[in-house]
């Protein structure tokens, strides 16, 4: 058979097309079917747990937003950052900051792989807290208008329950040069409703009108809800011939006394009664009880008119002044009409100025004016701070006679009504931001990432020209240094450095000040106690167990209070230690406790084989220890070393019982003044987030030393 009869098979195959994977069986929605929803139960579960979790995070943003006032942290941050320290010496503080972030720089660089991903980590974590401080402050004052502060002109007191509040006719306040002052009736307020949800910066007359007007909005919502029970239960028996009620005797008799006492119901109601009683009265049968009563039932109905209508608001043109510092008026006497176009000033210099108003006309009557221009200020010290852009102005109010005037200040004009959230963007959250004064809140930001790029910049640098391990020299330098300078620009040295007032210090500087050296203090101390507790020697062994016992034994803040009144007692000359040295000798000894049971624990998990073989080698018994037992047990009580530290920084709250300005008495101290007597949430709030930041950063460390092989963080 030739070659020509055979013909050569050919076989075309295609390879099937790859199909995706179910959407359910990868990725996020895998993770979710699986986490959160593999049962009916656990759906159950996950839908309520976001329920609560959205209705808890929607209302502590409605309050952050719309209620909590943050001025009250705006204006003591400096105290609660350095407590009472001199002027002249934070400026140290805040190179003693900048240079810990150098070295932060150089450790992150030294002992972590360069890679795209963690420069992108560093660079995002530095935008998420430096770019809005850069943007917020420029972008809110150009997309946001102030709201303005509301006034009251008259001559009649407003009244609101037991509160009496006269309008003040002069008023000092502070203005730039070229600004404009723009007075206007606001055209809202035409009812009780709209005057019930005024905001802004409104002084006590204002706001006494306001609280009159929701007082009377709530109290005939009230009347309609007890009329609503009382004609339900009369349904109620009607329908079951008497035989069931919704209220009790007891219930209807607090209803009713309650009823009694508000003096107005809705003027439907009281019109008919009227009326009924009007017809009864002319019935010349009645007795004289039942005439009196009916004569008292018909006063008690009499309907008071509205706040509107009761002051005769916005009704009568108003007479404007405003008085310099000398008090000669900037311009002429302006005339506000009800309904007419809005009064302007403007400002010729920067200074004190006096804002007149009154009422033209003899009749009753009162006003409520809107400005923009004038803003609450806040008195600190010698100055004079306005609230919505920290303006300031050195020296009191001028004087009217022999009084000075008084001026429009926070403690009497404060934001009322639900703030919406541009005004928080605005006022609180912008000018919080804002570089102004001694509250340099966006240059402190910005400082600190320039400082950590260029420790992170400087140490690869290093790490390219000479080498990783020159790098990594030259970061554990600045890590062994870093105590040593900070502690002399915080404490000085008496040679070009003076000596601060430890006294003085507070705040987060005296928290970490107890932690960072109470620690450094602590740990050979009590690696010193383990080491002597596992001793062969019968007196150390028994001496260490001692003190660890009994220091372990007794509640931080017997501790604390021992070291404020045992110390002076050892020698008198020890009783001019001061406070803070004494809480750091004995935070040194209570953790230094602490911190030997953690050692010695990590010692005894060692495998004794580890010692004998270092000692089959030719070592001594503290070379076994020093190279081989201690660094592997140190390693691996990481994790309660770490607790321990973030433990001691969460328990420096303590030192408010002892006299020392720590955070908790910062907020104390905030609280104490007329201004912020009711912002204590507020500053536990703003405290609270300071330790939860500070103790998450030092479990990630914690972490990053714990995945190590060697006791230190591994490049990775």
């Amino acid at each position: 058979m030739s070659n020509d009869n055979h013909h050569q098979v050919q076989i075309n195959y295609t390879e099937p097309t790859e199909k995706p994977a179910p959407l359910l069986e990868v990725g996020i929605l895998a993770w979710l079917r699986k986490n959160l929803f593999g049962s009916p139960l656990d759906a159950i579960l996950t839908v309520l747990g976001i329920f609560i979790v959205v209705a808890v995070v929607m209302s502590a943003i409605e309050w952050w937003v719309q209620d909590a006032d943050w001025f009250a942290i705006k204006y003591n941050l400096r105290q609660f950052m350095v407590g009472r320290l001199e002027n002249e010496y934070v400026g140290r503080i805040a190179f003693a900051v900048v240079f810990s972030m150098v070295t932060a720089g150089a450790l992150i660089a030294a002992y972590t792989r360069r890679s795209t991903a963690l420069t992108i980590t560093v660079l995002t974590i530095i935008g998420v807290f430096l770019l809005p401080a850069l943007l917020i402050p420029p972008l809110a004052n150009a997309l946001v208008p102030l709201p303005p502060s509301y006034l009251v002109a008259g001559n009649m007191d407003v009244v609101s329950g037991t509160s009496t509040e006269a309008p003040i006719p002069q008023l000092a306040f502070i203005a730039r040069a070229g600004e404009q002052i723009t007075i206007s009736h606001p055209a809202f307020v035409t009812s009780d409703e709209a005057t019930a949800q005024l905001y802004g910066f409104v002084d006590r007359a204002t706001n006494t009108l306001r609280n009159a007007a929701i007082n009377r909005l709530n109290a005939i919502a009230r009347v309609a809800e007890i009329n609503r029970l009382f004609a339900e239960d009369a349904e109620l028996q009607a329908a079951t011939n008497g035989l069931q009620r919704r209220l009790t005797e007891t219930q209807r008799a607090d209803l009713e006394t309650e009823l009694g006492r508000i003096q107005f119901v809705p003027a439907e109601d009281a019109a008919a009664r009227i009326a009924e009683i009007d017809t009864a009265l002319q019935d010349d049968t009645l007795s004289p009880e039942a005439r009196t009563a009916l004569e008292t039932e018909l006063a008690s109905l009499a309907l008071p008119p509205t706040v509107v209508t009761t002051y005769a608001l916005n009704q009568q043109p108003i007479t404007l002044r405003i008085l310099d510092a000398n008090l000669e008026p900037i311009q002429d006497t302006a005339i506000l009409e009800p309904a007419g176009e809005p009064v302007i000033f403007t400002i010729p210099a920067d200074g004190w100025y006096i804002i007149e108003k009154s009422i033209e006309s003899d009749t009753n009557s009162a006003a409520i004016l809107a400005i923009l221009g004038i803003y609450p200020v806040f008195p600190s010290s010698e100055r004079f701070i306005r609230v919505t852009d920290d303006f300031e102005v050195q020296g009191p109010p001028p004087k009217i006679g022999e009084d000075e005037a008084r001026a429009i200040v926070l403690v009497e004009n404060k934001y009322r009504g639900e703030r919406p959230f541009g005004d928080y963007v605005r006022i609180y959250l912008g000018s919080f931001l804002q570089d102004s004064n001694d509250r340099k809140v966006t240059q402190g930001i910005l400082f600190m990432s320039l400082a950590l790029v260029a420790g992170y910049g400087i140490t690869q640098f290093v790490e390219n020209q000479f080498g990783g391990k020159q790098a990594r020299r030259m970061a554990n330098w600045l890590l062994i240094a870093s105590p040593i300078v900070i502690f002399a620009l915080i404490n000085g040295t008496g040679v070009g450095l003076s000596f601060t007032d430890s006294d003085r210090w507070g705040g987060l500087l005296l928290a970490l000040f107890i932690t960072i050296y109470g620690t450094i203090l602590a740990f050979p101390l009590g690696v010193g106690l383990a080491l002597g507790r596992r001793s062969t020697l019968p007196a150390v062994k028994w001496l260490s167990t001692l003190v660890i016992e009994l220091v372990r034994g007794t509640p931080f803040i017997v501790v604390l209070f021992a070291g404020q009144l045992l110390i002076p007692l050892i020698h008198p000359s020890l009783a001019t230690i001061p406070n803070a040295y004494r809480a750091l000798a004995a935070t040194v000894i209570f953790i230094a406790a602490y911190l030997a049971e953690n050692v010695r624990g990590g010692l005894q998990a060692i495998p004794r084989g580890q010692e004998e073989a270092g000692k089959a080698i030719g070592l001594s018994n503290w070379q076994v220890t020093l190279f081989i037992t201690l660094p592997q047990a140190l390693r691996a009580v990481i994790p309660a070393l770490v607790g321990q530290f973030i433990s001691l920084f969460k328990d420096t709250s303590l030192l408010v019982i002892v006299g020392l300005l720590d955070l908790t008495n910062a907020v104390n101290t905030m609280v104490a003044q007329a201004e912020f007597n009711d912002a204590r949430r507020e500053g536990l709030i703003f405290i609270t987030t300071i330790y939860f930041v500070i103790s998450y950063v030092m479990g990630y460390v914690s972490r990053r030393l714990e995945e190590s092989g060697s006791g230190s963080a591994r490049r990775i």
